[in-house]
């Protein structure tokens, strides 16, 4: 496993992206690799870790067997941007505006918080960056997580 997870290391949110997959190592498959050579950000790393991982529970929560994450990492003009895409169900549109508001769920109650997405929204913009979801139904969900070159340390 430690031979896999090595790619993960490239960047400098490596070690946030490193922990939260490796603390669900064992109920998911990542085939794809981050690409080399991009430059370390500057972002609080238990923070963005804790981004990572809510977005990588919320596709087990959503598909808990067989679940396949594509990981991908590249540079732009914008900043280094991550992209976690799934093989899940899938986001029905007419709740998609709503994940990242706090309390929103569509677990069964006492199952969710409804804070996972929010949680993670929060951090990233107070870390100066965005993150955004594509998704149909049946097909998946992508999430794009964008850290801002020079960006703003938080936290």
């Amino acid at each position: 496993m430690s031979a896999e997870l090595a790619w993960l290391l490239l960047a400098g949110i490596g070690a946030g992206l490193t922990g939260s997959v490796a603390g669900l190592a064992s109920l998911v498959s990542y085939p794809s690799l981050l690409a080399a050579g991009l430059p370390p950000v500057v972002a609080n790393p238990a923070l963005v870790c804790q981004v990572f991982y809510n977005i990588i529970r919320n596709a087990l929560q959503a598909r808990p067997r067989g679940l396949v994450l594509d990981l991908s990492a590249e540079e732009t003009e914008a900043g280094i941007r991550i992209r976690i895409a799934d093989n899940g169900p899938g986001i029905d549109p007419s709740i998609i505006n709503r994940i990242f508001e706090p309390f929103f769920t569509t677990r069964d109650v006492g199952a969710g918080t409804g804070m996972g997405l929010a949680v993670a929204y929060e951090i990233i913009s107070s870390q100066g960056g965005s993150i955004e979801v594509e998704s149909e139904p049946g097909a998946g969900a992508a999430f794009t997580v964008l850290f801002p070159q020079g960006g703003r340390r938080h936290g």
